[in-house]
């Protein structure tokens, strides 16, 4: 039975739930390491109650902007980061110990989105 507590007590409580192998109805969103981890199934949500997808929109100081490279900034304006993606970013950070700016290293690596020294 899911009780109140702690992010941690939650998130702790789920990985027992698994290692016990016992169904659990917990409320847990999107995105967050857990769903990179394990098969999460969400529940139908028929009244939109949670509302809709999340936007996000870079944001930089007038003074900051000529600090960094013109190619750079393009390429931060055209990142799409769906739940998988940041998903896996926060699973890197918070349960293998990387750094937020060595995970997001690795993945623009990884998905070849070239970035000039910031």
């Amino acid at each position: 039975m899911f009780r109140p507590g702690t992010e941690a007590e939650c998130f702790d409580g789920y990985e027992q739930a698994v290692r016990d192998e016992r169904w659990v109805v917990i409320p847990l969103w999107h995105p967050q390491y857990l769903h990179h981890r394990h098969r999460i199934r969400a529940l139908h949500e028929p009244k939109h109650l949670l509302g809709g997808v999340d936007e996000a929109t870079l944001i930089i100081r007038r003074e900051a902007e000529a600090l960094i490279h013109p190619g750079t900034l393009q390429t931060l304006a055209k990142l799409q980061l769906d739940n998988d993606v940041v998903t896996m970013l926060d699973h890197r950070i918070r349960k293998e110990g990387q750094s937020p700016q060595q995970a997001a290293s690795d993945w623009l690596d990884a998905a070849g989105h070239a970035v000039s020294s910031i």
